[in-house]
């Protein structure tokens, strides 16, 4: 089978039988049209690192719907279809290791060398010598932890990225976006596509270089950061999957610092508000009233049974949940995008049950343990 494609066979999307067979058709067109050379970089990404892959392709799915939304030609489409697919490449330069480290040993190596976790960036909280030497110290003995520690070196000595062994590890992931620049011209790839790849994080570009950014790269932007935030594997590992309401509060907080407001209240704005019309609705209905409704149930019955001990946590998942549902209706605000009146109803609804409920229990733990 086709290595691309049989990389890509567990990806589906929640949709209809209609829409995921349309799905199914994408991805056989997708890869039946790639060029030689498109197709040569990207099965070694395959090769490398399949969850990128997969998370290139939701990422071109979703930029290819904005742009067609927003009534882009032909050409823009094609050229945002092709710059999606390749914008992750420079993770060629990325160990896996470093890609696959969940979110629990991300705050291990962090506690380890700092005795705790400090605010900000876990990946600036220490250097890829920190890594390795905390993976080493898991290996089941001294030859296997001296063996992982000189591959993991000499793998980097190979491509001269040796420079990085005692940098943060956020540095380390803020070369890809310029690796990928470098290894899609070694391709040759057309330079269009480059400069949308190589500007996808204009949070780690200068005002300068940002503001000069193709303003078409915003549409990739968006949904790399969404589809980074909502996938359980390949990108982001050290974030919890989150609900899509939350990943699009997240995404409209970072591209206020991402683009300065011009060009953000604009092009962008209006992309994320596409993006936001078409999954808040499912959003809500599929993940956040169902775990509401569960939250309500596990606080009522704690009430009941005045069983307050156990559940601090089910109080902190309430207030989570009651905040993300302000974060929907700001979110709506924001973007002026439109919900149904049933479903504003209902999120008003939940907010107060799970505010009024909390509270309540909260004030019972706080009695319980006076």
């Amino acid at each position: 089978m086709d290595p691309l494609l049989a990389a890509l066979r567990e990806l589906h999307i929640r949709g209809t039988k209609g829409e995921e067979l349309a799905f199914e058709e994408l991805k056989q067109q997708t890869v039946r049209e790639l060029k030689e050379n498109e197709r040569r970089v990207l099965e070694h990404l395959v090769r490398h690192h399949p969850p990128t892959w997969k998370h290139s392709f939701m990422v071109m799915h979703d930029a290819v719907w904005l742009a067609e939304r927003l009534g882009l030609s032909a050409d823009d489409v094609q050229a945002i279809r092709l710059a999606a697919l390749c914008h992750d490449v420079g993770k060629l330069d990325i160990h896996p290791l470093l890609l696959d480290l969940p979110r629990s040993d991300h705050i291990a190596i962090c506690k380890k060398k700092h005795g705790r976790v400090l605010p900000g960036k876990l990946t600036k909280q220490f250097t890829l010598y920190d890594m390795i030497l905390y993976l080493a110290a898991q290996a089941p003995n001294q030859q296997a932890a001296r063996k992982l520690i000189r591959n993991f070196e000499q793998w980097l000595r190979e491509r001269k990225l040796d420079d990085f062994l005692h940098r943060s590890a956020y540095e380390y992931l803020v070369h890809h976006q310029e690796a990928s620049a470098r290894i899609l011209r070694e391709y040759g790839i057309d330079g269009r596509i480059i400069r949308y790849a190589a500007t996808h994080h204009p949070e780690y570009l200068d005002a300068a270089k940002r503001k000069a950014a193709p303003r078409y790269a915003q549409l990739i932007t968006i949904a790399d950061k969404f589809n980074a935030m909502i996938q359980s594997e390949g990108v982001r590992p050290y974030a919890n999957r989150l609900l899509r309401v939350e990943a699009l509060t997240i995404i409209l907080h970072e591209l206020k610092q991402d683009f300065h407001a011009g060009v953000f209240h604009s092009f962008a704005r209006r992309a994320l508000a596409e993006l936001a019309a078409r999954h808040l609705p499912s959003g809500i209905v599929e993940e956040l009233v169902p775990r509401v409704e569960r939250s309500i149930g596990l606080l009522r019955r704690a009430l009941k049974t005045q069983s307050f001990s156990p559940d601090a946590q089910a109080v902190r998942e309430a207030q989570r949940l009651a905040a993300a549902i302000v974060a929907v209706l700001t979110l709506c605000d924001e973007l002026h995008v439109t919900l149904e009146h049933h479903l504003l109803r209902t999120l008003d609804e939940y907010e107060e049950e799970l505010l009024r409920l909390s509270g309540t229990v909260f004030h019972g733990i706080g009695t319980s343990v006076a």
